[in-house]
């Protein structure tokens, strides 16, 4: 595990997610972490690109706490 990516031990992330999330900070991730002790990651696109969505919520399935929303 690298230093900049920190999850549970059980379910570390993995080389595409770290990667997903490296990209995506480059442009249309928003980071929130609050008081939380952990960031809260949001991907948000227009309809056009809801594949887009789909695809990155198979790729983070494990950690998401709902079904994208369109």
């Amino acid at each position: 595990m690298n230093k900049y990516f920190s999850t549970s031990i059980d379910n570390p992330l993995t080389k595409e997610q770290q990667e997903t999330i490296v990209g995506s900070a480059l442009g249309d991730l928003y980071i929130s972490k609050g008081n939380r002790k952990y960031a809260r990651l949001k991907f948000s696109q227009g309809g056009k690109n809801s594949l887009y969505i789909v695809h990155l919520f198979v790729i983070f399935y494990d950690y998401c706490l709902s079904l994208p929303k369109f």
